[in-house]
């Protein structure tokens, strides 16, 4: 699967699989929409739900293809993006956590 990873972008080259990548994280978007759109109507078949949810993860691998693309053409290991990913996780937990401080700080404030 690799080789025909980088088989790919190197035929169609980055500046092209740059635009690939932005059009497949709309579709994205746009198909998590859908299904919200879908779930909060409170009118809805089961079987709209399971398409809307196929559709997402249709989505997700196409986005999916391309993100691996790059990482293989500029040769990115996956634990560098781990480690990324769990510095952002980590920090978006703490941003969090000090937000639902201040929160109820204000609350107090309010109360006083």
């Amino acid at each position: 699967m690799n080789d025909k990873l980088v088989q790919i972008i190197k035929n169609y080259g980055v500046e092209h699989q740059k635009r690939k990548l932005s059009e497949e994280c709309s579709e994205l978007r746009d198909a998590i929409t859908e299904y919200e759109l879908i779930t909060s109507s409170g009118v809805f078949r089961t079987s709209d739900e399971t398409a809307a949810l196929n559709h997402i993860i249709e989505e997700i691998a196409d986005v999916q293809v391309v993100l691996n693309q790059f990482k293989l053409f500029y040769r990115i290991c996956d634990e560098d993006i781990v480690e990324e990913m769990m510095f952002k996780i980590n920090r978006t937990t703490d941003r969090m956590e000090n937000e639902k401080e201040s929160e109820e700080n204000e609350v107090i404030k309010e109360k006083a």
